[in-house]
This record gives C-alpha cells, structure tokens and sequence, in this order.
C-alpha cells in the first residue's frame, strides 16, 4: 500500500473508537521496536491511529511523504480533566506531560497539514464520513455500522502514566 492515513490527537481523544470503528490496532507506534516494523504494519493497515504519531511524525512521513493526516481537536482541559480520572498519579507531572504534547502535536499540524475535526463532532456522520472517506478511499460509508458505532463506549484497556511517558522519550529505530 502506497498511501497511509494517519489520524491523532490528545490522549482521550477516542482514539480506540477510532481504531474500533476502522477495524485496526489502537497506537500501534508503541507496541513497534523499529521503524521497519512500524512501516510494515502501515503498509498493510493503510491507516495509523496513534496519540504518538506527532512525536514521530518525520520518520512516519520520510516511510509515507504523502500520508493524510488527520486530527482530532479535543479541549486540554478536558484531556487533563480525563487523564487525572484514570491516572490519578500524572498529576505530578501534568504540565510538563500536556505541554509537550501539545508542542509536538501543534508542530506536527503546522509541518503535516491535514483534516481537523473538532471532538464534540464525532457523532456527527457527515463530519466522520469525511474522515471514512480519506482513511478508506473506494470503500463504501455505512451508516448503520457508523451508528451502531456511535453507541458503544470503547477505550484502551491499558492506559498508565508509563505508557504516556514512554511515547514522550521512546524514537524507534
């Protein structure tokens, strides 16, 4: 596969729906070693769904120069707000954690330009069938599936300050 869609955004910006709803691995980036493994998983997904990517956003767009992005704008109150409720001890270094998110993530969208869509619009079917549409180029839209999707309430099973800190200091090979 010669394209790749590349969809991110803040922690707790339903990133496992996502991957739910696409029918891929949820923030695959963390659970690959190398780059090559990376660039052989996107090759067969077509799409990446990860809250890491903007941290790796050279090396995923020297493997796919023309990859879409796709981003997904959620509140930083809010992402602080659900990060302390299913970790209570990032509160040491909450600021420190969201900045450097949000630098890589604001940096990431000024050098990959792409489609944005607001968070509080997810349920809306035209906006994700925009999104259906650049991640599954050919492939019909189904609205029954998309509804279906709209009611299910899904988020990774694991989810630890480790894993946060870990996609701030970890650059595959």
């Amino acid at each position: 596969m010669n394209s790749l869609t590349i969809i991110t955004g803040l922690p707790r910006s339903r990133t496992a729906w996502l991957s739910a709803f696409f029918d891929v691995e949820h923030e695959p980036i963390r659970s690959r070693q190398a780059a090559a493994t990376i660039k052989e998983y996107g090759n067969q997904a077509g799409i990446i769904i990860d809250t890491a990517a903007p941290m790796f956003s050279e090396m995923l767009t020297s493997a796919w120069p023309h990859a879409k992005w796709v981003y997904i704008d959620r509140n930083v109150g809010e992402v602080r707000k659900s990060l302390r409720v299913i970790m209570p001890a990032i509160r040491r270094n909450e600021d420190s954690v969201i900045a450097r998110l949000v630098s890589e993530l604001t940096t990431c969208r000024q050098n990959h330009p792409g489609l944005e869509i607001a968070f509080d619009r997810m349920d809306d079917p035209d906006v994700m069938r925009q999104v259906w549409e650049i991640a599954r180029p050919g492939r019909l839209w189904d609205s029954d599936r998309f509804a279906r999707y709209c009611k299910l309430h899904i988020e990774a099973k694991e989810f630890s300050s480790k894993m946060v800190a870990g996609a701030l200091t970890t650059n595959p090979q």
